[in-house]
Parts: C-alpha cells; structure tokens; sequence
C-alpha cells in the first residue's frame, strides 16, 4: 500500500511510502518551494507548491488559469499524478507524474553513492573518496548491496576536512541545527566525530540559514539536482585530484595559508638571529685585531724579544675570550696563564709558525 505526504523528521520534503518504508522524495526544503510545468496542449502553466509558513506545512496544487479544472491523485503502483480535465473528450489527461526516471526511486544507489540521472546505464558512482567494496558486484550492476567504503578512514582530527559537491540531491535524514552563519555550521560539525556531511540553506526572509548535518551512511544522493551544495567530510589525504574543479577542499586550504605564514614568519626570524650573530663575531674580531695591533712584537729565528705593554681589561677579555676555561694554560705564583688566538693577514701568514709559540702572559691582581 502507498501513502503520499510530508516527510518532518529533519528538513521537510514530500515523501511517498511503500507500506512504511520510503518508495520516492523530493529534496530537503527549508522555505516554500513551487514546482512548475508549463501545459504543451493549453497555454497555461500549473504548480504543486510545498508552503511553510511558521510551524504549519502544507501542499497546495493551482493553475495559472483560472478555469483550468486539476486533480492530484496517488494511483495504485505508487506515483503522484497531476491530472487536467478536459471538456472535450470528457476525460482526464495526465500531465506530470512523480517518480518517473530511475534515480527518482529511493535509494536506487547504496550508501555513499550518488545517482547519476544522465547516465545510460552505469547510474551510480561512489561519492569522492570511497570505493566500491566489493568490485565484482559493482560491475554487475547491484548498486543497491555493493557498498562503497571510505579509501582513507577518518580520524576525528586537525587531518579531516570537507569536500564540496555541487547542486546534489541531498542526503536523506537531516538534522536541522537551526540558523547560524557557514562556519558555525561546517565547525559544529567538524567536531562531533559522527558527522559526515554538513550543508547551509540560505532562508529567503533574508535572515540568516540554517544548518543541517547528517550523521552514519549518506542515503538517496542524486548529482546534477536543481538542489544544494553538499560538504561530506573526508580525511585529507584522500585522492581526490581527479574530480572536477567545482570541488573544493575547504579545510585543507585553510590550513595551507597557516603552513605559509608560519614558514615565512619562521624563516625572518632565522634571517634576523643569523644577522646579530655575525654583527657579534664581526665585533669580537675588531675587537681582538684592536687588541693585538697594539702589541710591539719583535721575533727572529731562535730569539724572541718582547716589549711588555699594558692593555685594558676589555682587550684581555677579548683575546681569552672571555677568560674561557678552555683558553686556560695552567696557574703559576702569579696567577693563571691563558693562550690567545691572534688573526693572521695579509704578510703575517709567514710567521704563523713562531705566532703558535708564543704566549702572553697576565698577572691579575
């Protein structure tokens, strides 16, 4: 037995059952909605509006002629018939039936899958992501009982994201979250890790949409549907390079605008430390050059003379290196002795060799 009205668990749609299972349903509506089809025998146009207005739901069915004589009826194999009355041949005419194409039956597609109502025989596709998990039914055409799987499983963190499928059907049993902005909608659902698909229908009282989620197995999905954008939820890492350009990886985007700004912010701070760090060692080697040059140093083969200056303590702190432990030679009566690291240039390179054996030596009192 089949039985026609309006479907209220999630957003209202119009529904034909088969005893208490769904046979066929339209789209899922948040404001009152007219189906028109224009008449080939009289010029005339008629209309099977779904009105919602407050917390009452209806159908009502007109013609934009008002001596037009119309009938909807439910016939007994399960389709909703328009008919006109005409004087004429004193009988009614059908003008308009519903279901009458394949993908307008419910669920002809498993879960996961999207009807396509162009496709001459391969009718159903798994969505983005997914695969059949069975091949060998999926070539034989059961649609119906061969799965589709995911290819890469969710993990309910910052990895997941959204992919957008334009003008769908969309999925049966909505969750109605009520009105908030995009972001709030496609945030709600980010984070209950049930959701798999969001979508946001703009309200034409201009206030602002409302939010639907859907949870578990995405049922009766039809592609190319005078309907709304969908956003199923994948991990990031699926391939979905080969779909069409429409499809946009919401979440993934976002989180590459971060990676770069990170990269670039990281990269000027490395640039600026590196900066200071050879301004200093460019100083402390001034410095040094400083200390040495005033240094009255005499050297010949097998003599060494000396002529002892007084240096400042910043220059014996810059040729110990700050009296580093490592610079230490040993501590006599008068105190310790440290080794410098005199810069060689220009003509001194010749004299490295008697440099090495020398050593100054400091008294600190």
């Amino acid at each position: 037995m089949f039985s026609f009205g309006i479907g209220t668990t999630g957003g209202p749609q119009f529904l034909i059952w088969k005893d208490n299972d769904p046979y066929s349903r339209s789209d899922v509506y948040i404001n009152s909605v007219s189906f028109a089809k224009l008449s080939k025998l009289r010029p005339f146009a008629y209309y099977l509006t779904l009105n919602l207005k407050g917390d009452d739901i209806y159908v009502t069915y007109s013609a934009s002629e008002n001596s037009a004589i119309l009938r909807v009826t439910l016939v007994p194999d399960g389709r909703i018939e328009l008919l006109l009355w005409q004087e004429i041949n004193n009988d009614w005419l059908s003008m308009w039936q519903w279901p009458s194409t394949y993908c307008e039956f419910y669920a002809q597609c498993s879960p996961f899958s999207s009807c396509d109502p162009k496709g001459s025989q391969d009718h159903c596709k798994c969505l983005p992501g997914f695969q059949p998990k069975v091949q060998q039914e999926w070539d034989t055409r059961n649609w119906t009982g061969g799965t589709c799987v995911r290819q890469k499983a969710l993990r309910c963190d910052k990895d997941d994201g959204f992919l957008e499928l334009a003008n769908m059907k969309l999925p049966d049993h909505s969750y109605i979250l009520g009105n908030m902005s995009t972001n709030d909608c496609e945030s709600r659902c980010l984070r209950n890790c049930s959701c798999t698909a969001y979508a946001y229908l703009n309200a034409s009282d201009g206030a602002s949409g409302k939010c639907l989620n859907w949870y578990g197995d995405l049922m009766d999905l039809v592609q190319d549907f005078v309907g709304s954008d969908l956003y199923i939820r994948l991990h990031d890492g699926d391939p979905v390079g080969n779909v069409k350009s429409s499809v946009k990886f919401t979440r993934k985007n976002k989180r590459s605008i971060i990676i770069a700004v990170a990269a670039v912010s990281i990269g000027l701070v490395c640039v600026l430390s590196g900066y200071f760090i050879w301004r200093k060692s460019i100083g402390k080697q001034e410095r040094i050059e400083e200390t040495c040059t005033g240094m009255n140093t005499s050297i010949e083969l097998g003599k060494s003379e000396t002529e002892l200056n007084i240096f400042s303590f910043n220059q014996v702190v810059a040729v110990t290196n700050d009296f580093c432990e490592e610079n230490k030679l040993g501590k006599g009566g008068f105190g310790p002795v440290y080794k410098v690291v005199l810069p060689v240039q220009g003509n001194s390179a010749s004299k490295v060799s008697n440099l090495l054996d020398f050593c100054f030596s400091f008294l600190f009192y």
